[in-house]
């Protein structure tokens, strides 16, 4: 009898520890299951926040026919013309913001070649290490206007021309801004004026592409701009 009443006992006692251990268990599993529910809903909340789309459009008039053409990033800009007395030439690339962020603007002109020689881009005179090169000046930034001016050529020792790059620093979602390319010939120098229009013509007569008399490459760097307060 007192060996059957033990055995009774002992197993009450285990089947308490276990019932307590079993109610542990399925409370640690609601916990965790609610803190899972929890936490996916917060997160699937985070992945529904709107993202602000980018999105800018380079058009360019390549053919001289009025016609735009979506070109890619960097701009490869070709000069088709270039005489001493000429008209100043404006060469235009319209930059469409079909995003949702007003963009800040900046151009770099990352490569240039003049009658098929490709020229260095110099910091200065002194840093130039190749026999050929061009040393831009610094951009120029209008804050009224938001427009950025760079003389690209400008060396009235070496070239009877000038080239310049002007663009808008500021771009509103839905707007569209401009980089514009000014070149002038003005034709005032007749040494210089004859030895380009010399070189320029045989230029023209010698190569296989004439239309790329002078050829740009330009980066445009684009960044999400802050609203002025």
């Amino acid at each position: 009898m007192n060996i059957l009443r033990k055995n009774r006992k002992s197993n009450y006692k285990y089947n308490k520890r276990l019932f307590r251990r079993i109610m542990i268990f399925i409370f640690s599993l609601i916990i965790t299951t609610f803190a899972w529910v929890t936490y996916s809903k917060l997160l699937n909340d985070e992945m529904n926040i709107h993202i602000v789309s980018w999105d800018l459009e380079y058009l360019y008039d390549s053919d001289g026919d009025g016609t735009l053409e979506s070109i890619s990033n960097p701009l490869e800009i070709d000069v088709p013309s270039l005489y001493p007395g000429m008209e100043d030439l404006e060469i235009d690339v319209t930059v469409n913001n079909n995003g949702e962020s007003l963009v800040d603007l900046s151009c770099i002109l990352t490569q240039i070649s003049i009658l098929g020689q490709n020229y260095q881009i110099a910091a200065s005179a002194e840093a130039a290490t190749e026999e050929y090169y061009i040393v831009p000046s610094a951009v120029v930034v209008d804050s009224t206007t938001n427009k950025s001016t760079q003389e690209i050529v400008n060396d009235e020792e070496t070239f009877p021309f000038t080239i310049s790059i002007e663009n808008d620093t500021l771009l509103a979602a839905g707007g569209n801004s401009h980089v514009k390319i000014l070149i002038s010939w003005e034709g005032t120098d007749d040494d210089l004026d004859t030895e380009w229009g010399y070189n320029v013509a045989k230029y023209l007569l010698e190569s296989e592409n004439p239309q790329s008399i002078i050829r740009l490459l330009l980066q445009v760097n684009s960044v999400q701009a802050r609203p002025s307060p």
